[in-house]
């Protein structure tokens, strides 16, 4: 098993909906919050904000820390942990990233949520706090393993 891998996820909010990015790999689609790996020597604010603006176009900056999330392959290949965080949104301008797995961009209410796949499966985690709001401590969670 190689050294987890940390992956940042942005929670970003306007008018009450949360955007979320789909993604194409291997034949499955599904929903990830905006994000990507942290590159080393790079802050956790500074990450942040290079994904989103990479993956969304928006300019945003870190507000908070709300989730810590664990990821790990039932056969202990992969260890993923995921920082989850609040954004304030900026200024809007065009996507810049080229992955090929990137596959557009939606605000989705919370109701919405439950129909959607989502990796990691944070659907009841991001519904709940657009529903009752962000605060308190931040949470740890251990979601399923998707393949």
């Amino acid at each position: 098993m190689s050294n987890p891998r940390i992956r940042l996820g942005a929670v970003l909010v306007r008018d009450g909906q949360v955007l979320l990015v789909r993604h194409r790999k291997d034949g499955q689609v599904y929903w990830l919050l905006p994000g990507g790996g942290l590159e080393h020597g790079e802050s956790i604010a500074e990450g942040l904000a290079r994904e989103v603006l990479e993956e969304t176009g928006f300019h945003a900056r870190l507000e908070r820390l709300v989730a810590i999330v664990e990821s790990i392959a039932p056969d202990g290949s992969r260890h993923i942990v995921h920082l989850v965080a609040i954004m304030a949104l900026g200024k809007e301008g065009a996507p810049t990233d080229g992955d090929p797995r990137l596959d557009g961009l939606a605000w989705f209410e919370a109701g919405q949520l439950a129909a959607l796949e989502m990796r990691p499966a944070l659907q009841d985690f991001v519904r709940h706090g657009l529903t009752n709001g962000w605060a308190g401590h931040v949470v740890h969670l251990t979601p399923a393993w998707i393949s």
